[in-house]
């Protein structure tokens, strides 16, 4: 696979990438003790080609976790593969999911962290 070049378009939106995906940016969800379900918003229209996922080390429990995506009628349109994520890795998911408008991205961890840290989710997309 060739190097992938990020651009930034001057706007400061999504990033270019190889004249065809975009990425829509690296959002943080921050992780804390006694909460399991992590989500963010994202209103993109495109199809979603490359979610990558960076889990951080998780010092309190051990934890692995599922990422999904529902739409505005919060109909799950994307899951991610039954492979565990574990944590303190990143995870290419490579899909083609068509995204319209406001859409809800998801992190589930298995189990209470039971301490704090940052997790990291970039969508890359194919469209405008």
């Amino acid at each position: 696979m060739a190097d992938i070049i990020v651009y930034p378009k001057p706007d400061g939106g999504a990033k270019k990438i190889h004249n065809s995906l975009y990425q829509t940016g690296r959002e943080s969800l921050s992780i804390v003790s006694g909460t399991t379900v992590y989500s963010f918003t994202i209103d993109a229209t495109g199809h979603a080609e490359r979610i990558v996922l960076e889990m951080p080390t998780i010092s309190g429990a051990t934890c692995t976790a599922k990422l999904t995506i529902e739409n505005k009628d919060s109909k799950e349109i994307y899951k991610s593969p039954s492979t565990v994520m574990i944590e303190n890795e990143t995870h290419v998911m490579v899909t083609s999911v068509p995204l319209v408008g406001e859409n809800t991205v998801k992190l589930t961890l298995s189990t209470d962290p039971l301490s704090s840290a940052t997790a990291y989710v970039s969508i890359y997309l194919h469209g405008n």
